[in-house]
């Protein structure tokens, strides 16, 4: 079952942006060559240049194509809109299904590895990083806890702390989840459930 989902692309280009996430994640960036990445696909090593420019442009559109559900915090806000408010457990909910969705997602928890090993050394990734996934993320969740001050629903907090502190605590348990899978899915869940469930009491009146 193809790893990228609802995105229109040539079935050559899905399969060499599918294997490139399966070596990168694997080997590195640096660790794969073009050769390796046309052979997992079964073409020739200069086929490849017909659909990207080099091996920077494949991992731009790994990212690219792989990070379209990678966040499901992106809109978070109107999609709390159209829950129940007045429901204490609204927020919990959302943020913990958004989790659920993270650490399911095979095709993000790939790149989340390449992230790891290759963005302190190149600068696409280091990007990614900094911009898309921390930058983004962090913004729409410090408009949740605004919308939610507004409201009335929580204490006058500062938005951009508890922003940070809920996302880096949902990243840094994908994290542990990519290093001890053994454990289960479930079982980190139910660990970001309890850190969701403590924050969410400190900040509520």
């Amino acid at each position: 079952m193809s790893e990228l989902n609802n995105i229109e692309i040539s079935e050559t280009k899905r399969k060499i942006i599918e294997a490139s996430l399966m070596l990168f994640s694997r080997n590195g960036f640096n660790g794969t060559s073009i050769r390796e990445i046309a052979k997992a696909v079964g073409i020739k090593g200069s086929s490849i240049y017909n659909h990207f420019e080099n091996k920077d442009d494949i991992l731009r559109k790994v990212f690219e194509y792989s990070k379209a559900d990678h966040l499901h915090s992106t809109q978070i806000v109107d999609r709390y809109k159209q829950k129940d408010t007045n429901d204490p457990n609204a927020f919990i909910s959302i943020i913990l299904n958004d989790a659920e969705a993270l650490y399911s997602n095979k095709a993000w928890n790939k790149v989340l590895k390449i992230i790891v090993m290759e963005m302190f050394q190149n600068e696409s990734v280091h990007t990614l990083m900094t911009h898309d996934i921390l930058t983004g993320a962090r913004n729409e969740l410090e408009r949740l806890f605004n919308l939610l001050i507004e409201m009335d629903l929580i204490k006058n907090i500062d938005a951009k702390f508890y922003a940070s502190e809920l996302f880096s605590s949902i990243l840094f348990t994908n994290i542990e989840f990519l290093l001890n899978e053994e454990f289960g899915i479930e079982y980190y869940l139910d660990l970001t459930r309890r850190r969701i469930e403590i924050l969410w009491a400190s900040i509520t009146r």
